[in-house]
């Protein structure tokens, strides 16, 4: 998700292709034709269900509506609950404001639908497109089905907003009735078939009974939202100003930008001729995607700052464009409770305050066939109209028509174009001609007797104390600010603004614009590309710099004589900012935490909110779980249980500062009841219970204290050291292979253990010993809890062939140390993993049948202590711990334990001095715990 600033954002979107299209009159929507079976090949996941709930809400000032969809049939794929999350862009925000896409119909409580998904990285599902991937279901009122004696349901696709669909002229090859409704039970049969691969024909189309040539209506299956509606325009025309579109420097692939900017031109240009209509568009330029970002939306309403974007490089469209679906779209910025701007007949409409034209990104591979130059000159000309406020036009011709004309014509504009044009912005109004023989002022109180010899001293000013002239723009000054006329009539707007005293980076920087003359409205730019834009009734503003230097300030007042900011004035001075204090990362988090461990529910979103100090340029999130984050308040779910450990990375000035906080996940439809707790580790979706005790030969005890490190297979205990793992513990699902659910342990310790692992859903325990002083023989039990295969379908097979634990102790076998190659690398040129920033690890498995692999570190462990897996990183294999025991008897210590049956090799090598151990488990027998604590002596030598 990005971080933006927005108040409410109109979609004003076209999907524009050479294929046939429909669109509705005076809709803003249109849909390049997709075939079912495209749409099904595209959508990983298709669920069909009701709409239970919907729910606006920001995410990093993104407005978003959550939908609860309760599931009652997966047509394809796997969810895992019965319930999902379906997230769309748009919705209100607690202001008022309003993000809609107009033209697309919002899911809403109690509709009954069918929707093509894919997940998103937060454990939510969005649409696979956001036009045509939800259908609505409404009964069909033409009796029963024949198969279930229910009344029969149609699904449709509210394309129009009217609930009705087209006959079937223009349909792609293979369905006919494209627009038509489709039987529901028929057709998510056949979307079931076609996705476990049986092709057969289309036969769920309801068949066509329009009545009287009009469209076959069916019945309204959707809810609608009823935001402030009414024409658009762009305000800044009344007031002579100019609109600059400024350009994505990348350009529209495949071609360069001089030939993306000369069609940009084109489009503004075509526009611009329209005679007599006070359009002023203005081509401004380029720069790099995230440069325009970054001044779009760290600015406010009211800016004259509008762009042009290519592939949508931020990811604001849902999708991709394959040749159907959504290919260009413009956003404008709107609000239904603020002043409306006029109307050339006398009429109001909603202001457009920014705009921007993004195309979808993958339309540079339609775009690659020749001839397609003009089109993409179309393209941008008619996402430009949007940008006016002009909607679809009804005639053919016209350059608003929703289908691509694909006929060379580029920007060319017909008459009804105009007229559009000329509806909201009406003619120019030209400047008066001067009059060549102007009319004398009457003389109020004309002499009969003029003097034939006229004073030679001038009549004096009949005010002896003249106004004062207003201060220049830009020399600080605070302005009389008495509100009296002094004689001199009202003073001109005029634009004054006081420096912060002092400016540091990382602190706030004030700056006072109170004294400015007439002013209604303030707008800053702080000259990082950082602004304030109108409306903005604050005089005053605060704005923290992360870099020292020199910034030009500039203050823009805006004046509302004309019932809208249609005057302005500004004025710029230099800021001089000097370097502040360093970073210092520091972050909240939206959950319950103990202590120094938060706890989620899996699929839930969780707002970490940054409260680092000091000066911050960039922020780097890391989620333990693979995905990072850039903005400021990110949000992020975990789709599986486990811990993670969230990272905070705060940078600025040339140093970095550092914050973590782990987070265990737990299952949002738990298994069993498993609590877990300083000494409970919880697994397979809080099912198992695994508890661990120690002692020592002479009679210490103690509970072994669950690691902040494990997934929803495998955990971890350490009994003396947080940072010293002991014993590493996995509960596998085996029942589709053998109908017990596996157990498998490994501890890296000669002391005396007990393992208890319990099945909180039926009671039963396995219990697991070592006795101390003798080094852990490996836990491979995979006869375990057979009651937990009850009635289970199917599971996932865990790794290796289970084998039977025996007694095993010849199985392991240390091998002296052997030379090291003549070129042995250092751990940072080495890609293998290093403990210690010294002592490499290599890890060789075989199986049964004779395949062989890397072992693979896991994103968990600690400095002296690795933990390695082989089939999948869920589930950890092996422990390897080099502990520095030169002190204790002038050895390295190497301990080991492999919670597997496979056999393996284990390669621990000094980088330093090159020599190498190297430990081995046969495939007959059970490893034991390596508890080597005479290796490497040469290591601790001076």
């Amino acid at each position: 998700m990005l971080e933006t600033r927005r108040s409410g954002w109109l979609w004003s979107l076209s999907f524009l292709s050479a294929a046939v299209l429909w669109a509705a009159s005076a809709q803003a929507v249109v849909y390049v034709t997709m075939t079912d079976a495209e749409l099904l090949e595209r959508s990983p996941v298709v669920v069909y269900g009701e709409v239970w709930d919907s729910q606006s809400g920001l995410a990093s000032d993104r407005v978003e509506t959550d939908h609860l969809i309760r599931v009652e049939e997966v047509v394809k794929g796997f969810v895992p609950a019965g319930s999902i999350v379906v997230r769309q862009f748009g919705g209100k925000r607690p202001d008022g404001t309003v993000t809609s896409i107009v033209g697309l119909r919002h899911l809403a409580p109690g509709d009954r639908v069918l929707l093509f998904l894919t997940p998103d990285e937060l454990g939510a599902y969005r649409l696979v497109d956001i036009a045509l991937a939800a259908f609505f279901e409404a009964p069909s009122g033409v009796g029963a089905d024949s198969a279930s004696g229910h009344e029969r349901r149609l699904l449709d696709r509210p394309l129009t907003g009217r609930g009705e669909v087209g006959d079937s002229s223009g349909a792609p090859a293979g369905e006919v009735n494209w627009r038509q409704p489709r039987d529901s039970r028929l057709f998510r049969q056949w979307l079931k078939d076609r996705a476990l691969g049986v092709d057969r024909p289309a036969d769920y189309f309801e068949p066509a009974t329009p009545a009287a040539g009009g469209p076959m209506s069916v019945v309204s299956a959707y809810r609608t939202r009823n935001y402030c509606r009414g024409p658009h325009k762009l305000p800044y025309f009344d007031a002579r100003r100019g609109v600059h579109f400024d350009v994505d420097s990348a350009g529209q692939p495949p071609f360069s930008l001089e030939e993306t900017v000369e069609r940009v031109k084109a489009g503004l240009k075509a526009w611009n001729d329209v005679s007599d209509v006070s359009i002023d568009l203005r081509y401004g330029g380029s720069r790099t995607a995230q440069e325009l970002w970054d001044v779009f939306y760290d600015s406010n309403w009211y800016t004259t700052m509008h762009m042009v974007l290519f592939e949508d490089p931020f990811g604001e469209m849902d999708g991709t464009f394959t040749g159907s679906g959504a290919a260009a779209a413009t956003v404008s910025a709107y609000n239904c409770n603020k002043s409306l701007t006029r109307l050339p007949d006398g009429g109001q409409a909603y202001p457009f305050h920014e705009t921007y034209v993004v195309t979808q990104d993958g339309l540079k591979t339609w775009l690659a066939d020749p001839g397609r130059l003009a089109d993409f000159e179309e393209i941008i000309t008619h996402e430009l109209g949007h940008a006016l406020g002009l909607g679809h036009s009804d005639v053919a011709e016209a350059q608003m028509w929703a289908n691509l004309h694909a006929d060379g014509r580029g920007a060319r504009l017909h008459e009804d174009d105009e007229a559009g044009a000329r509806y909201l912005y009406g003619t120019k109004a030209p400047a008066p001609e001067p009059d060549p023989k102007p009319d004398p002022e009457p003389d109020p109180k004309p002499d009969p007797k003029p003097d034939p010899k006229p004073d030679p001293k001038p009549a004096p000013e009949p005010d002896p104390k003249p106004a004062p002239e207003p201060e220049p723009p830009g020399d600080g000054g605070e302005g009389d600010g008495d509100g009296d006329d002094d004689g001199g009539g009202a003073r001109p707007l005029t634009a004054v603004f006081s420096l912060p005293h002092a400016a540091r980076t990382g602190l706030p920087a004030a700056f006072d614009g109170s004294g400015s003359v007439g002013a209604s409205s303030y707008a800053w730019t702080f000259g990082d590309g950082t602004t304030m834009g109108h409306p903005n009734g604050a005089s005053q503003a605060a704005h923290t710099y992360t870099r020292p230097g020199s910034y030009e300030v500039r203050l823009e007042v805006g004046g509302d004589s004309c019932g809208w900011l249609c005057e302005f004035d500004s004025t710029t001075r230099t800021v001089e900012v000097a370097a502040g204090p360093p970073p210092k990362a520091a972050f909240d988090v939206s959950a319950e935490c103990d202590g120094d461990l938060c706890i989620v529910e899996t699929g839930a979103a969780v707002t970490f909110t940054d409260r680092s100090q000091g000066t911050v340029a960039g922020r780097r999130w890391e989620f333990g779980d693979g995905a990072e984050a850039t903005a400021r308040d990110p949000r992020h779910a975990w789709s599986a249980p486990g811990f993670f450990r969230v990272t905070l990375e705060a940078s600025g000035l040339d140093a970095t500062s550092t914050a973590t906080r782990d987070v265990l996940v737990v299952a949002s439809d738990p298994a069993g009841s498993c609590e877990p707790g300083p000494g409970e580790l919880c697994l397979e979706d809080s099912r198992f219970e695994v508890r661990s005790e120690w002692w020592t030969a002479s009679g210490e005890r103690g509970d072994g204290n669950v690691a902040y490190i494990g997934t929803n297979r495998s955990g971890l205990f350490w009994f003396h050291d947080r940072e010293n793992l002991e014993m590493l513990v996995k509960v596998l699902d085996g029942c589709a292979i053998n109908g017990h659910v596996w157990v498998f342990g490994a501890s890296a310790t000669d002391l005396g253990y007990s393992l208890v692992v319990t099945d909180t859903a039926t009671g039963t325990s396995r219990e697991y010993r070592n006795e101390a002083g003798s080094p852990a023989v490996a836990i491979a039990d995979t006869a375990a809890f057979a009651d937990a295969c009850v009635g289970d379908a199917g599971a996932a097979a865990a790794s290796g062939r289970p084998g039977d634990p025996g007694d095993g102790l010849s199985g392991l076998v240390a091998a002296t140390e052997v030379d090291g190659a003549e070129e042995d690398p250092s751990c940072e040129t080495s890609s293998a993993p290093c403990l210690r920033d010294r002592f490499r690890i290599e890890i060789e498995w075989t199986t049964a049948d004779g395949r062989q692999g890397p072992g693979r570190l896991a994103p968990a462990g600690t400095e002296t202590t690795g933990l390695f897996w082989f089939f999948d990183k869920e589930n950890w294999e092996m422990l390897v711990k080099v502990l520095d025991g030169c002190e204790a008897n002038g050895r390295q210590w190497v301990f080991a334990a492999a919670a597997t049956d496979l056999a393996y090799e284990l390669r621990v090598t000094d980088t330093e001095t090159g020599a190498s151990r190297v430990y081995t488990r046969s495939p007959e027998t059970a490893g034991l715990a390596i508890t080597d604590v005479g290796a490497f002596p040469e290591s601790c030598r001076p």
